[in-house]
């Protein structure tokens, strides 16, 4: 199944120079110049692959499990709904990053390594402060890291960010949800 994408995916950009004959002798240059000539918006497309292939694990990891009917759906119905839908979603973000010009298609934003680590390290200081601390310290900590990660970073900003989310947070699990999730966790 994954390699019926792969082969999807390089036989419509094969297609494509060999159409539009822009690609042909093109040894150098820029990614830039190489994606304006392509008509490429490499984020969007580099993002329907990613879609489209985490569709694809997430149906073949289902194939397994029995659809059912309508009136009484199985357990593999949702997964391989959503999967489909997933896989959809993917190729047609594919398409689209081929097919659509917009003023800032070539625009490139600087892939750093610095960004995921925060995210990621506020996903980790989460976890780890949930239990020992609360929702009302854990989730501000977080939020304060996974903040750094952002562009055009402001003070007031960030305040309104941290208050309204740990709030929301605090009355959407605790409250609506009725999770028993510590606010304030208490050493004794």
């Amino acid at each position: 199944m994954v390699f019926c994408v792969f082969v999807f995916i390089n036989a419509g950009l094969a297609e494509f120079s060999i159409l539009s004959g822009r690609l042909r002798g093109m040894v150098q240059g820029d990614r830039q110049d190489r994606c304006r000539r392509m008509n490429l918006r490499v984020k969007d497309f580099g993002g329907g692959i990613a879609m489209a292939l985490l569709g694809l694990l997430f149906l073949s990891q289902s194939i397994a499990l029995p659809i059912g009917n309508w009136n009484h759906p199985g357990p593999g119905a949702l997964p391989k709904i959503y999967s489909t839908c997933l896989v959809c979603g993917g190729v047609f973000l594919m398409w689209r990053a081929r097919s659509q010009r917009t003023a800032n298609q070539f625009e490139f934003e600087a892939f750093t390594l610095r960004n995921i680590g925060l995210l990621f390290g506020a996903f980790v200081i989460f976890a780890l402060l949930i239990r020992s601390t609360g929702l009302l310290l854990a989730a501000p900590c977080a939020l304060i890291l996974a903040y750094f990660a952002a562009r055009g970073r402001s003070i007031p900003e960030l305040v309104v960010l941290v208050v309204g989310i740990t709030v929301g947070s605090a009355l959407l699990f605790r409250y609506a949800l009725g999770l028993p999730i510590p606010l304030i966790a208490r050493p004794w």
